[in-house]
């Protein structure tokens, strides 16, 4: 990844770094201010070795094999895994917290990591061992050439020989402390790439969404299930160190119809005078209790699970019983089309009385509440409890109408923009109630989500050139201090979603810088014709139609 420093930093942290070098003779010192190299690998072969500490965790051990392997790819060197290694030509990684440089006046903090050169030794530190894992990737990437653009198509330059910069300095760490991609619809075979191309990327949460499938009926835990994923998926989540974010739209998968409706009808929607299992009848205690029950179930099973969702059902049906009507304070239109009615207060009420069960069990684990829909509005009288995570989804943002210049491609702080001015609004009440918030945006087109022929057919004829607005709202959430992003990637356009990883460890990187990053590696020969061609759509951004000609031609020339 390509990362900005500002000169005051670059220098400052590299003068703290000297402290720590005292080690060295006078001529590695000589040798690293003038600018010298170190020679990882040369004609294909290496004098260097990996080093880990003993009973190193699980993506430390993979993070060694990792550095081995993409080495190798490169250049053919193959270097050896040692624990401990006293040598001096080695890669060594560890923690942050056992090194002598744990002392900097600059902590990486939370996900943070450190790339160091001390003479000959090339240092890769992490304060979990999860970012240990993130400093190996950023090392290949920055120094080897390598590139983690598309999940699955990794970029692997070739060359006999591999030189390094005599004196390397860097710490990183991340702007949001919650960094999450929604693998939706979940699909053993796209999720696997998915979280290898997160942890490549540094995002640290994987959120699983059940509610939708490759499979058809086939949803909910039966979905989990199916791909036998404690045996598949878990492994490779946890040898990455990623977080575990399960659920979805998820009122059917605690509540399954299936398995209540039954016996307990009462426990479903009342539309029309009957009870149908479109939605659930939040009043009843009951209800409650049984979802709480089932979601502890579900953690007992799968303990690496570090937030647990609760979202409404991704329809527009509700309750009509008196006691859910009675829920809410007022009747109101909610901000989202306003012709519905708002049912945040008695969604938020629900989502609190399963937290209070739930937590009960599992304290540390935050339930997920999605304002979306009819409950994206803040509600009136009902603050979310402790243990809720509230998701952000402005939804209608995302919609990608020719000619358009509202939503997505304009700043969500517009005020010009009628649409991002209502939900600016409502965020913002939003964070007078909790602290727990994240946003959930829509990078991708959702619009155009099927798998029909005519769907597919549009998918790859649609662009959404929004990255100048990704970067202005990351910034801006990081203003304002918010913590997390998600995003959806069903369709990956896979420009914006490399765009999307660096901007959320990084908001202060420029469009023009991401552009030119994705496009050195991706087209190589064609980098220029390429790049032409991502400026021209970013440029025109809802008007990106108008310069359809004018981008074939660049895509002829590449």
């Amino acid at each position: 990844m390509t990362r900005n420093h500002s000169f005051n930093r670059v220098v400052c942290l590299f003068v703290s770094s000297l402290m720590f070098f005292v080690a060295c003779s006078k001529r590695e010192e000589q040798n690293a201010l003038a600018g010298g190299e170190l020679t990882l690998v040369e004609n294909g072969k290496s004098s260097y070795a990996i080093s880990i500490p003993p009973n190193a965790p699980a993506p430390t051990r993979f993070a060694a094999t990792e550095i081995q392997k993409y080495i190798r790819s490169v250049s053919e060197a193959e270097l050896p895994i040692q624990e401990n290694s006293a040598a001096e030509n080695v890669i060594a990684l560890g923690p942050v917290q056992n090194s002598k440089y744990h002392l900097l006046d600059e902590h990486p903090g939370e996900d943070g990591f450190l790339v160091i050169t001390n003479g000959s030794r090339i240092e890769l530190l992490g304060t979990n061992p999860r970012s240990e894992l993130y400093a190996a990737y950023w090392f290949l990437e920055k120094y080897l050439g390598c590139g983690w653009l598309y999940p699955g198509d990794d970029v692997v330059p070739k060359s006999e020989n591999i030189k390094l910069p005599a004196a390397i300095v860097e710490i990183e760490k991340p702007s949001f402390s919650y960094r999450a991609l929604m693998l939706f619809p979940y699909s053993l075979a796209r999720s696997l790439q998915d979280i290898d191309w997160m942890a490549k990327n540094c995002l640290n949460y994987a959120h699983v969404a059940v509610n939708s499938s490759r499979e058809g009926p086939v949803l909910g835990l039966r979905l989990w299930d199916k791909y036998k994923s404690r045996e598949t998926f878990i492994p490779e989540l946890e040898k990455r160190g990623l977080n575990l974010h399960f659920g979805g739209h998820t009122y059917f998968t605690w509540v399954p119809p299936e398995k209540y409706f039954q016996e307990h009808p009462e426990y479903f929607s009342l539309i029309g005078g009957k009870r149908v299992a479109k939605s659930l009848c939040i009043s009843n205690v009951d209800v409650a209790k049984v979802a709480a029950e089932n979601m502890i179930d579900f953690v007992k099973s799968n303990p690496e699970t570090d937030v647990i969702d609760l979202w409404i059902t991704d329809a527009d049906d509700w309750c009509e019983c008196a006691a859910c009507r009675k829920m809410e304070p007022s009747a109101r239109h909610t901000i989202q089309g306003g012709k519905d009615e708002s049912k945040s207060d008695s969604a938020v009420q629900f989502v609190n009385a399963v937290a209070n069960e739930f937590g009960k069990k599992y304290p540390k684990i935050l339930v997920n509440f999605l304002a979306y829909s009819r409950v994206i509005d803040a509600p009136i009288r009902t603050k979310p409890a402790p243990n809720v995570l509230v998701g952000y989804a402005p939804i209608s943002r995302a919609y990608n109408k020719r000619g358009s210049k509202e939503g997505y491609y304009s700043p969500l702080y517009d005020n010009t923009d009628k649409q991002n001015r209502a939900y600016l609004e409502e965020m913002n009440k939003w964070l007078n109630l909790t602290k727990n918030f994240y946003l959930y945006d829509y990078y991708t087109l959702w619009q155009s989500l099927g798998t029909s022929r005519s769907k597919l057919h549009k998918r790859l004829m649609e662009f959404f050139p929004i990255i100048e607005t990704m970067g202005q709202d990351t910034w801006y959430y990081r203003y304002r201090g918010i913590s997390g992003i998600s995003t959806e990637q069903f369709d990956w356009p896979e420009l914006n979603m490399y765009a999307y990883a660096h901007l959320i460890w990084d908001p202060n990187q420029s469009v023009q810088q991401i552009i030119e990053g994705y496009c050195r590696k991706y087209y190589g020969a064609a980098e220029a014709p390429m790049l032409s061609h991502w400026l021209a759509l970013e440029q025109a951004k809802g008007e990106w139609k108008s310069r359809s000609a004018e981008c074939l031609g660049y895509i002829e020339q590449a």
